[in-house]
């Protein structure tokens, strides 16, 4: 057989050679190479338009939630809003939504009375005391704190506190600002309340009233009628706008007491009371502005009697437990002269009419201890009590404003706080007010055991208390208690923004 070339020559099946095939990763790697940034700059866009698109969507999941939390706290529904709320402070991503979230929170759970130790929590969170927090919640924290019936000193501190951050961190946003300058005004800081109340007044005119009481409170008369004046024209032009505007109408009453136009604030009122005859702020306010005229009529006319008469009975029949009417009905009564005899058949007038029995009572009594009828005077106030439990708060206040009088009557004090105990024992403020009489009485160990039982609970922090300790101890000649219950005194004072009385200056005794 003829011999091939060796060119032409092919290897058998068993003795080819195989070609490697090319491998797959540095394929890749040339690819990134050559391909990479783009890659990148299209995954880095994927992920953008995922983020953003979920962005998007939370965003509309929490302006759902947010307007359904809304309108059911505007609608006082507190559980709904507090789920909503609740919600909304777990989807929350900035510090700005938190906060919102945890104010609507508090809010929810406040009008529902429940949980109060979160509700305490979210407030330390949302409206701390040591920086800025949220100014809208730092306003609500402070006004949750001035509401309270007894605000004691630390109470008005942290309020003021609360303020000062929300004035801070609400930029020109008037509420902060208001509140603030009334608190100074109402606390007697009155050169701090000017500015704070001036500033507030293009978007709060009505508070042209409390900076014309302030001016009055520095001695400046002329700047207070002129505000004075500013408030009724504003308030008498919303009232002729919307004649059922109760809010204006009442307003309108106080600027005319205020600027001693009696008989204008008694119209008034009286056009209110006709279109609603059973309104109680209308009718405590027509017994405030009898009172006030009886006091003005009492100071410039002290012989119109039978006017003033007039004045005590309309305010005694609209609000029974009038303090300062039944004071100067008391003071009539004590003339025992014709006049004297008119307000004593008044009295029994008014009795028999059903109207106020239990402050009639009252004050029957109390003329009846005056004319030496101490039996007389105990069925009066026993019966009192009775028919309105509250006397005993009454009776109290009484005592103490008898035992404050130019002319104390110390005995008929005495027997007025003793039948408040009677009834209510626990009261602590009772005991200060027994201790306080029998301190003037000169009792001073009875005192002692008096003032002691009421230094509890919020009267721990009454500088009155302290100060007839301070006293008591002094005359029972112990000056080293006498001296730390005048600092404490002092140191009350001056947290509750009064002016402070001069710290003891007796010598501790020596040892």
């Amino acid at each position: 057989m003829p011999q091939e070339s060796s060119g032409d020559r092919s290897p058998s099946r068993s003795h080819r050679v195989k070609k490697p095939k090319p491998k797959l990763l540095p394929r890749i790697g040339r690819f990134l190479l050559q391909c990479g940034p783009a890659l990148l700059m299209l995954g880095f866009a994927i992920g953008l338009t995922i983020l953003a698109n979920t962005r998007a969507k939370l965003s509309v999941v929490q302006g759902t939630y947010k307007q359904k939390a809304d309108e059911a706290l505007a609608k006082k529904d507190f559980r709904t809003a507090r789920l909503c709320y609740d919600r909304l402070l777990t989807l929350a991503q900035t510090p700005t939504g938190k906060n919102m979230a945890g104010y609507g929170l508090v809010q929810s759970l406040e009008g529902m009375r429940a949980e109060p130790n979160r509700v305490k929590y979210l407030i330390t969170q949302i409206a701390p005391l040591d920086r800025p927090g949220y100014p809208e919640a730092q306003l609500w924290a402070a006004m949750r704190l001035l509401a309270a019936p007894n605000i004691d000193p630390k109470d008005l501190g942290d309020a003021e506190l609360h303020l000062k951050r929300a004035v801070d961190g609400a930029g020109i946003s008037t509420g902060p600002r208001a509140a603030l300058g009334q608190l100074y005004a109402l606390t007697g800081r009155l050169s701090e309340a000017v500015p704070l109340l001036r500033d507030s007044l293009k978007e709060r005119p009505e508070l042209r009233i409390v900076l014309a009481s302030v001016y009055r409170q520095q001695g400046l008369e002329q700047a207070a009628v002129e505000e004075a004046e500013f408030a009724r024209s504003y308030y008498e032009r919303k009232v002729q706008a919307d004649l059922s505007d109760k809010q204006s109408r009442y307003q309108l009453a106080l600027v005319n007491m205020f600027a001693k136009n009696h008989a204008e604030a008694h119209k008034v009122i009286r056009e209110g009371l006709a279109r609603e005859p059973d309104a109680a702020e209308f009718q405590a306010l027509f017994a405030d502005n009898c009172a006030l005229w009886v006091e003005q009529l009492a100071k410039e006319k002290p012989d119109a009697l039978a006017e003033q008469l007039t004045l005590i009975e309309q305010g005694l029949r609209a609000a029974p437990g009038q303090g300062i009417l039944l004071s100067r009905m008391q003071t009539i009564l004590r003339r025992n002269d014709a006049t004297s005899d008119e307000a004593r058949a008044l009295l029994v007038r008014l009795l028999a009419d059903g109207n106020a029995p239990a402050a009639i009572h009252f004050i029957l009594g109390a003329d009846a201890f005056e004319h030496r009828r101490p039996d007389e005077a105990r069925i009066h106030w026993e019966q009192a009590i009775k028919l309105s439990p509250t006397f005993t708060y009454v009776a109290n206040n009484l005592a103490w404003i008898q035992s404050e009088s130019e002319k104390p009557d110390l005995e008929a004090a005495l027997g007025l706080v003793d039948l408040a105990l009677k009834q209510q024992p626990q009261v602590p403020q009772f005991h200060g007010t027994r201790g306080h009489v029998l301190k003037k009485l000169g009792r001073h160990q009875e005192a002692l055991e008096e003032l002691e039982k009421a230094l509890v609970g919020t009267n721990k922090e009454s500088y009155e208390v302290h100060r007839d300790l301070a006293e008591t101890y002094e005359a029972l000649g112990l000056k080293d208690q006498a001296k730390v219950h005048r600092d404490k005194v002092y140191e009350l004072e001056l947290r509750a923004g009064l002016k402070p009385s001069k710290p003891t200056l007796t010598p501790a005794n020596p040892k």
